[in-house]
């Protein structure tokens, strides 16, 4: 998860001032969607074949990368 708010807060906030948290967190959800549910999955580490979770989680669910 740490991988997955670096680049977002890299997308969002690198040399940009929000006028309030609203606008910031509006930002950051809009880069959160803007990713594809595989971009997502991998930068948040999920599809990591160390992933501490991946025996909750059904095969289909993680697919290696």
């Amino acid at each position: 998860m740490d991988t997955l708010w670096g680049q977002g807060k890299d997308a969002m906030s690198a040399n940009k001032q929000y006028t309030n948290i609203d606008e910031q967190a509006d930002s950051f959800i809009t880069y959160l969607r803007s990713l594809s549910n595989k971009e997502a999955l991998r930068a948040s580490g999920v599809l990591s074949p160390h992933f501490w979770l991946k025996h909750v989680f059904s095969k289909d669910f993680c697919v290696p990368a």
